[in-house]
């Protein structure tokens, strides 16, 4: 028995041996590797780095626009205004008004002041403030009108060049008294005699047919 023992033990002694000799023969393992500088690693940085700036955009230049300090000189002065108004029945009635236009608000804007004259035929006289000025992005003249009548301001628009130098066609629309209509203005100066041709005509079914709503002729 004691030489059974004496030979198992050898054995377990012989086995532990032996694993402790494979495993000291292990190889240590060695630590990932740093990437190296400017590697892959770099460039995939490079790749999800932000996108550069884009710089805020310009602000235009803050001085009025060339179109409205040239017609403001040819326009400004003060005029003496006759014609005829339409009434609602199709008839007419003498109309005599005085017109006074000048550069506003820094030479941004030309004013457009119309008074009428009350008169027996006339006893309720049409009076309004028109400030123009030019859209230079979008190349059109636009006309803000206040007027002694019910409802808002309105709009007209024209892309007609040459203001103060020949025939303009305006074109707006506006609602009154619930009742939407258009309207067309048109304007002609006359150099020679230093006066301005005026007259407009009203749409109420959506630009169908046009019936003349004033004409009247404005002289230095």
């Amino acid at each position: 028995m004691k030489a059974l023992k004496t030979i198992v033990i050898g054995a377990v002694l012989a086995w532990s041996a032996a694993a402790l000799a494979d495993e000291a023969k292990q190889p240590t393992p060695k630590p990932p590797a740093k990437p190296a500088s400017g590697g892959a690693s770099a460039g995939a940085a490079a790749v999800v780095a932000p996108p550069p700036k884009t710089p805020p955009p310009t602000m235009p230049e803050m001085k009025p626009a060339q179109e409205v300090t040239d017609a403001a000189k040819l326009m400004t002065g003060s005029y003496s205004c006759k014609g005829n108004d339409m009434n609602p029945d199709g008839s007419s009635r003498p109309s005599i008004a005085k017109l006074k236009i000048s550069s506003e608000m820094d030479g941004y804007y030309i004013l457009v002041d119309l008074a009428e004259q009350k008169s027996k035929q006339n006893p309720t006289p049409f009076k309004a403030k028109m400030y123009r000025t030019f859209d230079a992005s979008k190349k059109m003249w636009v006309d803000t009108i206040i007027a002694s009548a019910p409802g808002q301001p309105m709009t007209m628009t024209t892309t007609d060049s040459g203001m103060g130098t020949g025939k303009i066609m305006w074109t707006g629309s506006a609602e009154f008294g619930g009742q939407k209509f258009m309207e067309h203005g048109y304007e002609e100066p006359d150099a020679k005699t230093k006066s301005v041709h005026i007259w407009g005509e009203v749409s109420m079914d959506g630009g169908k047919t046009f019936a003349k709503e004033y004409d009247i002729t404005c002289k230095k």
